[in-house]
């Protein structure tokens, strides 16, 4: 906040007692930070200067290219830990425990949000646009952790699942979970409210399945009980798969909270909670 001793004319005021990160008022002729400045007890302007806004834009910029190569990575450890799971593929497998990828992604984003918000201050839309992102990530965290769990549990419980009846449920979830993800993404990336809401219904469907297998799963294991470890590994698994669900749902709430400012979290179907 800029305190001003003179009329500001165009442009910057002349003279400002500034107080920034801690520091006591010190007097300064130019700064480039988000302002507002007060003259005689009134808001008079707040604003970037050129220079400031085109860096500001290019950090947000950054911000999000990161958030998108994260989830591109994330998609790709999906498909990699289901083609190990559903078809053997160890190769894929492998690639899906590289999570520290994810995880360096994750603190990098964060860092850059609070460098952002602490330096350009920023308001209204510019400001839900990060706290997207660091939703998002968090999500997207998590997406990358159960790739890893169920690379880790492929070998173990690869051959029940071709031995058991649960084989087709669990492509169904796979195949909408990896497209929810992918569609989850291309809406964050053109911030499409709409795109965002049918994944949120979507997931009904995945849910669906999953209470399905379940029930498959627990005959074959009151018909197989000396199997019932390697069955507890497949309902991980399942788990895993139905959760990856749950947080593209999220994200896409996210994106209909950037775009609409609505907070649909929790909302009934059909109903939306109240705007932001």
């Amino acid at each position: 906040m800029r305190i001003c001793e003179s009329p500001p004319a165009k442009g910057w005021p002349g003279r400002c007692r500034i107080s920034l990160h801690g520091k006591r008022d010190s007097v300064v002729n130019d700064v480039d930070f988000a302002t507002t400045v007060i003259y005689q007890g009134q808001l008079i302007m707040e604003q970037l200067p050129t220079h400031v806004s085109s860096r500001f834009d290019e950090d947000l910029s950054n911000l999000r290219t990161m958030m998108l190569n994260m989830g591109g990575i994330a998609e790709q450890h999906v498909g990699d830990a289901l083609a190990c799971l559903l078809d053997g593929e160890v190769e894929r497998g492998e690639n899906a425990l590289r999570d520290f990828e994810i995880n360096n992604l994750e603190m990098s984003i964060d860092d850059l949000a609070v460098s952002i918000i602490a330096r350009y201050q920023p308001a209204a839309n510019d400001l839900r646009m990060i706290m997207t992102i660091v939703k998002a990530i968090t999500d997207l965290e998590r997406i990358g952790d159960k790739a890893e769990k169920m690379a880790k549990l492929a070998a173990e419980v690869t051959p029940i699942i071709e031995r058991g009846h649960f084989n087709g449920h669990l492509r169904v979830m796979s195949k909408t979970v990896t497209s929810m993800l992918h569609d989850t993404l291309d809406a964050f990336a053109r911030m499409d409210a709409i795109a965002a809401e049918e994944i949120i219904r979507r997931d009904e469907h995945v849910n669906q399945e999953y209470d399905a297998v379940h029930k498959v799963l627990l005959a074959y294991m009151t018909e197989h009980p000396a199997a019932a470890e390697q069955s507890l590994k497949v309902l991980a698994c399942m788990r895993a798969i139905e959760r990856i669900g749950d947080h593209c749902t999220n994200i896409a709430e996210y994106v209909v909270y950037q775009v609409r400012g609505l907070d649909v979290r929790h909302a009934p179907p059909g109903e939306d909670s109240a705007q932001v």
